[in-house]
């Protein structure tokens, strides 16, 4: 695969990943608006509990998305050097990028799996949830979900990609 192809894969990685960020802050966001709820006893309970947990798990994943990030940045030097490396650096440069790509595709599928958990859970939740007072947090959970949940299989995508 030629070096720009690469790079390109990377920044389109870059993207998917900075939408997973957007996911980790609005889950920030929608804690503190859980406090905020006019909803009492055992239906606040209901209502906030798998929002409580899909909140919690973001802070587990956002450190394997900081990981990722620091990956790709290091794929991109990498991929930089091999673009820049004379005949005889560039089988030592290559290796070095091969083996970013494995690291980086076995992120992709550590964060993959670590967010499986909280998203079916948001995936219940927002099938279960009615709007009513609560829609606006809803739609942020939704539109959240939705974008996290395409960035993943772009990120799952572009990493079998970048091991061709």
């Amino acid at each position: 695969m030629a070096q720009s192809e690469i790079s390109t894969i990377i920044e389109r990685m870059r993207s998917a990943t900075a939408q997973l960020d957007h996911e980790a802050s609005v889950a920030a966001d929608v804690d503190a608006e859980m406090s905020a709820l006019d909803v009492e006893g055992p239906a606040r309970t209901l209502l906030l509990a798998p929002l409580q947990a899909w909140v919690s798990m973001h802070g587990i994943v956002e450190e394997h998305i900081d990981q990722l990030a620091d990956l790709l940045a290091e794929l991109d030097d990498a991929t930089q050097q091999v673009a820049a490396a004379t005949p005889e650096e560039k089988d030592r440069r290559v290796d070095k990028q091969q083996s970013l790509s494995r690291r980086v595709a076995q992120k992709v599928t550590s964060v993959s799996a670590i967010m499986e958990v909280p998203r079916q859970l948001i995936d219940d939740w927002l099938t279960e949830t009615s709007t009513g007072q609560i829609g606006p947090l809803v739609d942020r959970v939704r539109e959240a979900h939705v974008s996290a949940t395409r960035a993943l299989a772009e990120l799952s995508s572009l990493s079998g990609a970048l091991q061709r």
